[in-house]
Order: C-alpha cells, then structure tokens, then sequence
C-alpha cells in the first residue's frame, strides 16, 4: 500500500483485498474460472491506441441521459470482460474519510468511492481500468482529476492519459490541437464545456490537462478553478 494512504483507506483496502480472496476461493470450489478479455499491454504503449482498443469493448452503445447512467454502463460493460467494479461509501459524518478515489487489484477487481459528482468517479474508474489493462497495482492518496504531471509516477501519468483519451473519444485532436486557452479566447470554455457535456468528463478534468500541456499559465488555471469551484 502507498505509504501516503491513512488508515481508513488501507483498512477499506484490507477488507476489499478479502472479499476478493473470498471470491476467488469460490471459484475455485465451484470449478468457474472467470476470464479478464481485456487485452494487457505494457507502458510502451500509447495510452491513446490502449484506450481506442479498451473503448470498441466497453462503451456504451446506448447514449446516456446522465453521468450517473453512464458510469452504470461501463461497469456493467466491463463486466462482461470480467473485470468486477465495487463501490464502497463513507458516512458524512466520518471522523477520518478514506484519502483515496479508487484502485486495483489484480486480476480483475477494480474498487471506487463512491461520490455524488459522478464524472469524478467515472474519471477514477478509466484511472482503474488503465491499471487493469497494464495488470500493475499501485494504490496511493491521489485525486485522479488534479495529480501533478511533475510528481507522479510514470504509471499513473500512462493512467491518466488512458482515461482522458477514452473519454474524450473524437475530440481528442480538436483538444490537443488547442494552441492557448486564455482570457482573449475566454479560455476555451465554450470547447471545455461541450466536451464535458458530451464525453462525461469533469471540467476540471479538462481544464487540468490544459494546464499541464501548457497551454495555461497557472494565474489563469487557478482563477478558473476557483471559479468552477464557486459554480459547484
């Protein structure tokens, strides 16, 4: 376990780490061997080509009224791979809250926290499936929307970029093309919020990815995010 973590999440980690075992044993008894049809690869990968293939086995066909809905959909659609999704809560009146959004397990347990703001769990839950899909387990105290491209580690960069690609689907080179999102272009909101709205993915999310491709300075990363935070 990360060191990082404090002892709500490693505990919540513990008792799913359990279950899993639990279930594996049941398995066995029972003669079923559940089958990952997720293809691995390594981080040599492009995360953009991993998540094109991962996104033609698990995206919904049907279009989503809500994120919520949508987040349904890829469980149920990883199901059918075999990758299992858990969902653990939190009372709000928790002494200690866990510091974690969400990790896995080999070989095919993915666990989340549950949040009211779903496009932060469905970001956390493609995080997940980028780790599944490179079959490496690294659970640390990260907020999958905001980590520092300049101190995580390269597994969970590769992980992001997994999750940002598969969600952002066919605007992912109008995006990447996006030469600076300032105050003269009223900071690319008008794109940020159509992509949002269409593709499940936070805002913040995008406006983050902006910000460590350079195409923000950080006086305008920040007022935006306080502006956003304002708005929620």
């Amino acid at each position: 376990l990360g060191d990082m973590l404090n002892f709500t999440s490693k505990k919540v980690v513990n008792e799913f780490e359990s279950l899993k075992n639990y279930l594996a044993s049941l398995d066995k008894l029972s003669n079923v061997k559940t089958e990952v049809t997720l293809s691995h690869c390594t981080q040599r990968t492009d995360p953009r080509v991993a998540a094109a293939r991962v996104r033609k086995l698990i995206y919904p066909e049907k279009e989503s009224k809500t994120p919520r809905d949508f987040l349904k959909a890829l469980i149920y659609g990883l199901s059918k791979t075999g990758v299992l999704v858990f969902e653990y809560l939190e009372a709000p009146n928790k002494t200690e809250k866990a510091n974690i959004d969400g990790f896995f397990l080999k070989p095919n347990f993915i666990v989340l926290k549950r949040h009211s703001y779903s496009k932060r769990e469905i970001f956390t839950l493609l995080h997940e499936v980028g780790h599944c899909v490179l079959n490496v387990e690294e659970v640390e105290s990260l907020n999958s929307q905001q980590m520092d491209y300049t101190t995580m580690s390269k597994t969970e960069r590769w992980c992001n970029d997994f999750a940002f690609f598969f969600l952002v689907g066919k605007y992912a080179d109008e995006f990447m093309d996006i030469d600076k999102a300032d105050g003269t272009n009223d900071y690319q909101f008008p794109l940020v919020e159509k992509i949002s709205k269409e593709c499940h993915i936070s805002r913040r999310a995008l406006f983050t990815r902006l910000y460590y491709n350079g195409k923000m300075s950080q006086p305008d990363y920040e007022n935006v995010l306080r502006d956003l935070d304002e708005q929620f």
